[in-house]
């Protein structure tokens, strides 16, 4: 689907979807992602004390600490993915636009 027309200036090559919502769930999802894996983090830092305890306390530090950074990474970026997702669905909904040439805002006319 192509961008709308902007009512001011009647172009649409530098029209885009205003993603608040986009920008606004992706933060919060990665933040609550983050948040949320305590316990992943906690389990990637015994499976990397684990697999690292070859060499005693240098490598099982060195292996729960990199355990628990990949375990919080993760639940953060698939926190943000879900985030983003969420948000660009609202956006749409929302059907606002900005006009970067005019730097006009309008609302997408619903063509039922």
């Amino acid at each position: 689907m192509s961008e709308p027309k902007c009512p001011k200036c009647g172009s649409n090559e530098h029209v885009h979807l205003v993603s608040t919502f986009t920008k606004t769930g992706t933060v919060v999802g990665a933040a609550a992602g983050a948040a949320g894996t305590v316990g992943g983090a906690a389990t990637g830092a015994a499976a990397g004390a684990a697999l690292c305890s070859f060499v005693p306390v240098v490598g099982t530090t060195i292996g729960a600490i990199g355990g628990a950074i990949v375990g919080a990474l993760g639940g953060a970026t698939l926190g943000g993915a879900t985030g983003y997702g969420a948000g660009k669905l609202v956006d749409k909904a929302l059907a606002k636009y900005k006009c970067e040439k005019c730097d006009c805002e309008f609302e997408a006319e619903s063509s039922t």
